[in-house]
């Protein structure tokens, strides 16, 4: 982003506030690629994602620039990766959500992350986790489900009452999140 010159014997303040508002509009634009990223994942490979989201964001950059975009313009776009009616439909909804009630922000709760159209607790976690640095949950997808209950962890197959047995069997350590104890406990058992 482009400043003003600043005039000879300005503090150098300026200048680093300059670069903390980059830097925080740099954190913002991760987090909204997170987010959509994530909805336009299921079903997917993360081939295809990593071709979609760079052409999605370079056509429209911002939440409210999304929002606005032709529902079949999205469409076509987000073709490749399966479900591109309910995903575009999906990503758009939480764009119009995140421009018009979170002033174009990704929201920073479980609570308010879940209210998007499109994310349910999954996405919201991961969304803490990794874009936020948030550990609110642990991310339940078929394979954590399934790992848990081989390692009799759990009975339950629904994902929110799987979150909750792992929560209160997985020691929360400093430094680190109990989805990556998932993670390893996944890619250890599967």
């Amino acid at each position: 982003m482009l400043y003003p010159a600043l005039a000879p014997g300005q503090s150098g303040l300026i200048k680093q506030s300059f670069a903390l508002v980059d830097h925080l509009r740099s954190i913002d634009k991760r987090r909204v690629r997170r987010i959509f990223g994530n909805l336009l994942s299921a079903q997917s490979t993360d081939k295809a994602i990593n071709r979609v989201t760079p052409a999605l964001f370079a056509r429209w950059p911002t939440p409210a620039a999304l929002a606005a975009a032709p529902q079949e313009a999205v469409e076509a776009l987000v073709k490749p990766t399966g479900f591109f009616r309910n995903k575009a439909k999906a990503i758009r909804g939480a764009a119009k959500a995140i421009a018009l009630r979170h002033s174009g922000r990704v929201p920073k709760t479980l609570d308010e992350l879940v209210e998007l159209p499109g994310v349910a607790r999954k996405t919201a976690n991961v969304v803490l986790g990794t874009a936020l640095g948030v550990q609110s949950g642990i991310v339940v997808d078929t394979q954590v489900g399934r790992v848990s209950r081989r390692l009799g962890l759990t009975d339950e197959a629904d994902p929110e009452k799987v979150e909750r047995a792992l929560l209160a069997v997985i020691p929360s350590a400093p430094g680190s999140t109990a989805a990556t104890a998932c993670c390893y406990m996944v890619a250890t058992f599967a």
